[in-house]
């Protein structure tokens, strides 16, 4: 059987976007509102959709984020420090779909990183789905929904270029630099006549010496820029290993379950149980323990769709 390891995050997360409507309340007073069964159906929906691309007989794995968004990567170097909050629905969609398919959700780790170990094990049948581009740096069997119909296969040098890559270039969105002005032109000049990964490695590295910069910086950036593999990860001891380009001096993380919402839970009834490849520390979603409401309404500045995944701490004040 095909495991489908699918996104979470993102299918929740564009989920509840579509299911907020902004709203002119007059008076200046603008926000919007939010139909949770709406956005739960629009998850549910996405979730099959995704799998079904996989195989008629996918079985679907929902990979999320851990809770606390204590990524190990802050313990390397500056990441993912401005990331705004989720959508008001987005916990109600992931409490619903983890009732209803199995889920992971590890200590200290991404959706990515749990899709990237995982998705790069030899021993499984499995298809990496999500539209992030970061996937682009593990050798898998990789699905995009929205640009491919069908898997590709990632192979290592190609996932490891695009890592090195990435390194050079930084990425904005998940907070971390890269080389100082170096864009995805000047990294494929700098790559161009690399043949192994020692190659691209001392590509980098000269290139942030360069630039007036450091053999240490330069590291920094390919252990931000790089999702776990499989080798990476002790599944037993629960310990990171980072990259480095000499393994006898690689640091590594132990990222043993310390919160309740990360502890162990037996499969459902009348779910079947993982292989014993996969980790067996499933968890189901943090649940919330506030209950919402199916429509809410929150004041705030005009913003576009795209924004709308932004923290509103104000409640909309009544017009005068």
């Amino acid at each position: 059987m095909v495991i489908a390891l699918l996104d979470a995050d993102i299918i929740c997360y564009r989920a509840t976007v579509v299911a907020q409507e902004d709203v002119d309340w007059g008076d200046g007073q603008e926000g919007y509102t939010v139909n949770t069964k709406n956005a739960i159906a629009n998850a549910r929906s996405m979730t099959k959709q995704w799998a079904a691309m996989v195989g008629k007989n996918a079985k679907p794995v929902l990979c999320f984020s851990c809770a606390d968004q204590n990524y190990f990567r802050k313990d390397i170097g500056p990441y993912k420090e401005s990331r705004g909050s989720k959508p008001i629905a987005y916990h109600a969609a992931v409490r619903a779909l983890s009732e209803e398919f199995e889920v992971l959700r590890w200590n200290r780790m991404e959706a990515d990183d749990v899709m990237g170990i995982i998705g790069s094990s030899p021993k499984l049948s499995s298809v990496v789905v999500t539209i992030d581009k970061d996937l682009k740096t593990v050798p898998c069997n990789l699905l995009n929904p929205i640009k491919q119909k069908r898997p590709v296969r990632i192979k290592e040098w190609e996932a490891d270029r695009f890592w090195m890559t990435q390194a050079l270039i930084g990425d904005r969105v998940d907070g971390y630099p890269g080389c100082p002005g170096v864009g995805p032109v000047g990294a494929d000049k700098v790559l161009k006549d690399c043949r192994t990964l020692a190659d691209l490695w001392a590509a980098v590295r000269d290139t942030f010496i360069d630039k007036g910069l450091t053999e240490a910086d330069a590291l920094v950036q390919t252990q931000l820029s790089r999702i776990l593999r499989r080798p990476d990860y002790d599944k037993d001891k629960e310990i990171i290993t980072l990259w480095h380009p000499n393994s006898s001096q690689a640091r590594r993380i132990l990222i043993s379950a310390a919160s309740p919402q990360l502890a162990s839970t037996p499969p459902r009834a009348g779910r079947a149980k993982a292989k014993s490849e996969t980790p067996s520390s499933k968890s189901s979603a943090s649940k919330d323990s506030s209950s919402r409401p199916r429509s809410s309404r929150c004041s705030g500045r005009s913003r576009n769709m795209q924004d709308l995944g932004r923290k509103r701490s104000k409640r909309r004040s009544k017009a005068t």
